[in-house]
């Protein structure tokens, strides 16, 4: 087995002078990163086969548009801590992971306003699943986002082993608990509490696991909660942008259309959750990279992994139909929107990029690339709909991927090498 080891090391190494990476590395954590993402994907294929047999679709776009309220309301909280978190930690300053859960409860006051006053607002126009939906929102979403950055700490300490182990019990506890509960009630509302506690329950529960395997030096990164606020800030317009979707699709087209639309993207957003373990590996190495090294590779690493996505997004087009007809034939009208949707993963380039914006703290450059690229989602999303309805978003989510190439390219090469790496 040693021998094997060492060929496979020296294998892995020659073939660095043609990836341009280092394949030890990327082997290594990307290994654990794909398990953790095929493990999150079972789970989620396994609660939409339950979704898809145990509850009506009108319920269950109702559940999907009451979880992108809640990723709205999330916005008025610090939603770039855990990138903030990775690097902060990745510099060594583990004390990040505490001092970036002080920062989150206190930073989550305006999240438990908004859930309550938008709560009193759905009573008093008599929609009590809304509102029930809302507090316990407002209730659980401060402790989730908390001790999920167990994930960031991990991540930044490069111990994606140990995250591998952990995701058993951070993706298998809530896929129980919601087809545990799909069998005995066909309340969105219900669904929605399962959905929120479980999910809470199980990030405290890797956080106290990691921090007991990784204890901290305490060491704390005075720049953590400003980064985070910069990252926040400019993540608004992304957040809505990304919510922005179903909500339309809700309100313009109806709930059964959003179930439809819903089950076409869960598929090929779970493949490009699977590719994100790319931008988690790669994110520590740009922290620790100069600038200009980063901006002489990172083409050649993207035209590599648009030619490994091309098979891919092919593939999955042609399998599609099948795979729909055996898991969801419930849903065999979302084959040809799920096909089209496909065509995202040819644009996944744009995430390295904007990794590396994030891990050099390049503020003009995030700025400039996520001001601009939220506003052309949003403008797309309501000009297509409009037009095209559930085909109109598709439409506009597709060629969104597309645009955001160019702009994150620029942004890395003309922005980012002008101005300051630290925040001040």
């Amino acid at each position: 087995m040693e021998t094997i080891r060492q060929k496979t090391y020296s294998l892995l190494r020659a073939s660095e002078k043609y990836t341009k990476t280092d394949m030890v590395y990327l082997t290594k954590g990307g290994f654990s990163l794909v398990l953790i993402q095929v493990f999150a994907t079972l789970c989620a294929l396994g609660t939409s086969i339950a979704f898809a047999n145990l509850f009506p679709k009108d319920a269950y776009g109702t559940y999907k548009y009451i979880l992108s309220i809640a990723g709205i309301i999330g916005t008025f909280s610090l939603t770039g801590l855990p990138t903030a978190v990775t690097q902060s930690v990745s510099k060594g300053f583990d004390g990040s992971l505490s001092e970036g859960i002080r920062i989150n409860i206190k930073w989550s006051f305006g999240v438990v306003c908004i859930s309550a006053a938008s709560a009193v607002y759905y009573f008093i126009q008599g929609n009590t699943t809304l509102a029930l939906s809302l507090v316990a929102i407002g209730a659980t979403a401060p402790i989730l986002s908390g001790y999920s950055l167990y994930a960031s700490y991990l991540s930044g300490k490069k111990k994606f082993e140990t995250m591998g182990v952990l995701s058993l019990i951070r993706f298998g506890l809530p896929t129980l608990a919601l087809i545990g509960t799909l069998f005995f009630t066909k309340s969105a509302f219900i669904i929605v509490c399962s959905y929120f506690i479980a999910h809470t329950l199980a990030a405290y529960t890797c956080y106290i696991l990691s921090v007991y395997i990784f204890p901290s030096n305490g060491s704390i990164d005075n720049t953590l909660e400003q980064y985070s606020k910069h990252l926040s800030f400019l993540g608004i317009l992304n957040v809505i942008a990304d919510q922005l979707d179903k909500i339309i699709v809700f309100h313009f087209v109806g709930a059964v259309e959003l179930a439809i639309y819903s089950f076409a993207t869960a598929l090929p957003n779970q493949i490009w959750g699977t590719l994100k373990s790319v931008t988690q590996l790669a994110f520590p190495k740009f922290a620790n990279t100069d600038t200009k090294n980063i901006q002489k590779e990172i083409g050649g690493k993207m035209w590599r992994l648009f030619f490994i996505l091309v098979p891919i997004t092919v593939a999955y087009i042609i399998l599609a139909p099948y795979i729909f007809g055996f898991f969801f034939p419930q849903y065999l009208e979302s084959v040809r929107y799920s096909q089209f949707f496909a065509l995202t993963l040819l644009g996944f380039g744009s995430s390295l990029p904007s990794t590396a914006l994030q891990a050099k703290k390049a503020m003009k450059g995030l700025y400039y690339s996520n001001t601009v690229m939220a506003i052309v989602k949003i403008s797309m999303l309501l000009l297509f709909a409009l037009y095209w309805g559930v085909w109109g978003v598709i439409a506009a989510r597709v060629l969104y991927e597309y645009i955001g190439v160019g702009v994150a390219w620029g942004a890395l090469y003309f922005v980012s090498a002008h101005e300051r790496q630290e925040v001040i």
